[in-house]
């Protein structure tokens, strides 16, 4: 935070010291998200409607800082900020792009960043704090704030363990979209040579284990928890398995009614010779 800080801090003095005036000119191209190759040699300000810059962040306006530090992309990249009531955001790019970069949000002094070296805590923008327990730093444990006491909410927290990669949910895990990989799939169940499991075996799995077979126990999972990506293969294989039923199923009720018809034509035949 404090370099982010410092930064920018040196950024408006050097273009307060190279203007030599106690102010910049603000040009209003609200209604223009100019291309890099726009800009050359300048520092420039500029009243921007957020959206046509697509700029992250609250409100219809913005203001927009642009340094372009030489005449070609030699001289490096084209920075850009753009200031909007929900923070400050970054971008870049050279003169030769024919667009810029991706908006990135700055840190600043009023989203409580907190950092204490040592057991290495800090707090996240607003709601947020990290903290390894020890100094190894092998794992690491996040927490919302809790609004009530000003304090941290530790029973709706989650640790990422660094040694495995793994990490524990405590409370509500709430996503847009969860991607799991992991090969193989189900769908051996519809070869060939698949033992497909007789009903009856089933039957009696259920009787004496109260659970379908190959189906952890539901005090087995309390007490384990639930690979979700393994558990879902595991579903998926009882419905390809459960849909093979219902077609076998299918099949001897056609020939049961194919036999019904067969033997009440046999019965009409009897009937019409008496």
């Amino acid at each position: 935070m404090k370099k982010t800080l410092l930064i920018s801090g040196l950024i408006f003095s050097s273009i307060t010291y190279a203007q030599q005036a106690a102010s910049l000119s603000v040009a209003d191209t609200r209604d223009v998200n100019s291309l890099p190759s726009t800009y050359s040699q300048i520092a420039k300000v500029e009243f921007k409607l957020r959206d046509v810059v697509q700029a992250p962040g609250v409100g219809s306006f913005s203001s927009m800082l642009t340094l372009a530090p030489w005449v070609n992309s030699s001289g490096n990249k084209i920075h850009q900020l753009n200031f909007n009531d929900g923070g400050v955001f970054y971008r870049n790019a050279s003169q030769a792009d024919s667009q810029w970069g991706s908006w990135n949000q700055l840190l600043m002094a009023d989203m409580n960043l907190d950092v204490k070296f040592g057991d290495f805590i800090s707090g996240g923008i607003n709601s947020w704090i990290f903290h390894t327990p020890d100094d190894t730093r092998k794992s690491l444990h996040i927490a919302p704030r809790n609004t009530a006491n000003n304090g941290w909410d530790w029973g709706k927290s989650f640790v990422i363990n660094g040694e495995n990669g793994n990490a524990l949910l405590n409370g509500k895990f709430e996503a847009k979209e969860v991607k799991v990989t992991l090969t193989p799939t189900a769908d051996f169940v519809f070869d060939e040579n698949y033992n497909l499991p007789k009903l009856e075996e089933v039957e009696k799995h259920i009787k004496d284990k109260k659970h379908l077979p190959e189906i952890a126990s539901a005090a087995q999972m309390q007490k384990e928890g639930v690979n979700i990506g393994e558990f879902q293969i595991k579903l998926l294989q009882k419905i390809e398995e459960l849909t093979l039923y219902t077609i076998e199923q299918n099949k001897q009720l056609k020939k049961l009614q194919v036999n019904n018809e067969k033997l009440m034509n046999e019965i009409e035949e009897l009937k019409s010779k008496k």
